[in-house]
């Protein structure tokens, strides 16, 4: 495997003035576990711009129970017209939950009511994103941005008329850019970076023509799903030829300016795979004959090792790597037998494979509080764990068709699009929420005070604090905890062990009223699963 070379192609920087949007249509002793990202939301493919497929969410327990027996799965139908089928991932925000179908873009709130639907053209299958009360999402012929909660448009792009989207790559946003990346349709394939909140074109770049190991030029067809990390973005780029790949490295604020770039062998290339990168590594598939995973320094690109799958015919369908506790967690499958691989993060050695003889896997598993889950051909949600790759439980939730939606995970639900006209979210096995004492100090807050934080000490009667999953804490629905604060002693000198931690005084000021008393409310998850919440009354000032 080799580096590249780019042929005599110039990259020019252009300016944002390249397009604007449309607007006309309306329609330890404490116990922190690995994970990332906000316990309430999915909020686009993936998880995070990293592809990190994690998050700190539990995944309900089914070991013991029939979920369709117990009423743990709630089935939502959507409500276009014809055969409708979900390969995207469910998009769960604070208060919505999107889906894209083959056909339509769907908002329901918390509960699944349905809210708003709009139609989209030409079979868009790809996930959109969310981020501050708006979803992104694309079809063929446009990139749209929604108010969620309504669904009237805010504004669309498409470059004069000149880019497809849609066909390849998901949604992904970082910061207040929207990546996307268009098809080579009426000029070459180019990847966007777009104001979220006005649709105006920050920067772009064409991708240009690279040489093959053969010394011939092969044009891009399409970039993949981006990954954004660190001030670089990823992206994986399949030739007209389908024969050979490439990945490159751009960086985040210009938008086109190549950092590195590397290239498959004959045969070979990233179809459907996107990066996940974590650290200084960079992980992804690659589909030949055979396939293996793959890990490059994230920062020049070098070949760091490889692993291959044991089958010539096995292939990374829409298998994209998560990364949980040591271990590169990823599926395959030759269309009659599947397996799913724990690769040793480090070196890639094989540290345990799942074999589904008979069975199809098409997508990526994610993984919630020591929990993998992933869907299958067989409509299974599968449950297994990263760290040896036992399996913990198997139940059918799909009438036919099979899952080819990567599972989200959520406060405690799993979300996945089904190939049956529904979508599926599965719930926690006790829905019971524990009562917590919770004591907050200061008792006066001054929102123009010049203190750091607000401490908050949590005792659940019955249970020890080391089983508070620290990661979990919210303050009003969304102050985390601050991380290294925890400590677990007596504060209240009543006998019972109780937690100590430390939120953003500054980030809660934000949003209290001065001249009232009010009741603030703290959240969390014990490693069992179980929710708890606790209030307490504070006086604000200021």
């Amino acid at each position: 495997m080799k580096k590249i070379g780019l042929l005599l192609v110039l990259f020019v920087l252009l300016t944002a003035s390249l397009a604007v949007a449309e607007t006309s249509e309306k329609n330890s002793k404490s116990v922190r576990r690995a994970g990332n990202g906000n316990l309430k939301m999915w909020e686009m493919h993936g998880h995070d711009p990293a592809h990190t497929g994690s998050s700190t969410s539990p995944v309900p327990d089914y070991s013991k129970y029939d979920p369709h027996a117990n009423d743990l799965i709630t089935e939502v139908q959507l409500q276009g017209e014809g055969y409708e089928f979900v390969e995207s991932s469910v998009i769960v925000s604070d208060d919505e939950i999107f889906v894209q179908s083959n056909k339509y873009l769907y908002a329901f709130d918390s509960q699944a009511n349905l809210l708003w639907y709009v139609p989209t053209k030409q079979g868009a299958f790809r996930s959109p994103a969310y981020s501050d009360a708006r979803v992104i999402h694309i079809d063929h012929d446009y990139v749209y941005c929604r108010d969620a909660t309504s669904g009237n448009l805010l504004w669309k792009f498409n470059d004069e008329g000149k880019a497809r989207f849609g066909g390849t790559s998901s949604v992904m946003i970082s910061g207040w850019k929207v990546w996307v990346s268009s098809e080579t349709a009426y000029h070459k394939a180019t990847i966007y970076a777009l104001d979220l909140y006005t649709g105006v074109v920050h920067s772009y770049l064409e991708l240009p023509d690279f040489l093959d190991p053969r010394g011939y030029s092969q044009r891009v067809k399409f970039a993949q799903t981006p990954t954004i990390s660190a001030e670089m973005v990823y992206w994986t780029l399949e030739m007209e030829g389908g024969d050979f790949g490439a990945l490159i490295a751009i960086d985040e604020q210009t938008g086109s300016q190549v950092e590195w770039s590397y290239s498959t062998e004959l045969s070979e290339s990233f179809f459907f795979n996107t990066p996940t990168v974590i650290g200084n590594q960079l992980f992804v598939t690659v589909m030949g004959s055979p396939s293996y995973l793959l890990e490059l320094d994230r920062n020049t690109g070098e070949e760091l090792w490889r692993a291959y799958l044991s089958g010539e015919r096995e292939q990374f369908y829409n298998s994209n790597p998560v990364i949980y506790d040591g271990k590169v967690i990823v599926p395959s499958t030759d269309w009659t037998d599947s397996h799913i691989y724990g690769f040793d993060r480090t070196d890639g050695s094989l540290e345990w494979r799942i074999d589904l003889p008979g069975e199809a896997i098409w997508s990526s598993a994610s993984v919630g509080d020591g929990v993998a889950i992933i869907g299958t051909g067989s409509s299974d949600m599968l449950a297994f764990s990263p760290e040896d790759g036992s399996i913990l439980w198997k139940h059918t939730i799909a009438c036919w068709n099979g899952i080819f939606s990567t599972p989200s995970l959520a406060e405690g639900r799993v979300y996945v699009g089904g190939e049956d006209d529904n979508i599926y979210i599965l719930d926690p096995m006790d829905k019971t929420i524990l009562e917590a004492d919770v004591d907050i100090t200061p008792r006066t807050l001054n929102v123009k005070g010049k203190g750091k934080f607000v401490t908050v000490t949590v005792e659940i009667p019955g249970y020890n604090p080391e089983e508070i999953m620290v990661e979990t804490l919210l303050l009003q629905g969304n102050i985390r905890a601050e991380e290294g604060t925890e400590k677990i002693g007596d504060r209240d000198g009543d006998g019972i062990p109780d937690l100590t931690v430390k939120f953003d005084r500054r980030e809660l000021a934000e949003i209290l009223t001065p001249g009232y008393i009010m009741q603030l409310k703290v959240t969390g998850y014990l490693t069992n699963g179980m929710r708890f919440e606790g209030v307490d009354t504070v006086r604000v000032i200021g």
